[in-house]
């Protein structure tokens, strides 16, 4: 019985007929807004996070999610625990086991981050953005043959 009532109530009502959203989204660009930050905390050992902004623009979503797949595999083979960077790193103890990246891809922004907690800041701060420079200049057919 409610579920007639329901039925005939709605019968009554006149919609209109849904329009299609248009979805507006606003891309990211490559300015950065701070390139270093500093937060003094009572911690014995300081937790450092750094990262690469990308440029998406221009980007349709075959693309996008092509290079999701790409980033996530770049990163592993370049930052993985398996990598001569993670090895040089944890050798010299510039890092430790808290060593994280973080790719992150989407229609909007793109960019990888990576955390840590380490005596070394300006050391770990360094080595990212050397290896960053290697990759961006690498073959990547070199790197995958090692």
């Amino acid at each position: 019985r409610v579920m007639k009532m329901v039925e005939e109530n709605q019968l009554e009502k006149n919609y209109q007929v849904a329009t299609q959203i248009k979805r507006n989204y606003h891309i990211e660009d490559e300015h950065v807004i701070a390139a270093d930050t500093l937060s003094y905390m009572d911690i014995s050992t300081p937790k450092v996070g750094c990262g690469v902004k990308f440029n998406v623009s221009g980007y349709d979503y075959k693309e996008i999610y092509k290079n999701m797949i790409l980033l996530d595999i770049l990163s592993d083979i370049f930052f993985d625990e398996s990598s001569d960077f993670y090895h040089r790193l944890i050798e010299s103890e510039i890092i430790n086991n808290s060593f994280v990246y973080d790719p992150y891809f989407e229609p909007t922004y793109g960019h990888i981050a990576f955390t840590v907690d380490t005596l070394k800041v300006e050391e770990f701060k360094e080595e990212i953005k050397k290896e960053i420079l290697k990759i961006k200049t690498a073959e990547i057919s070199e790197t995958i043959k090692k």
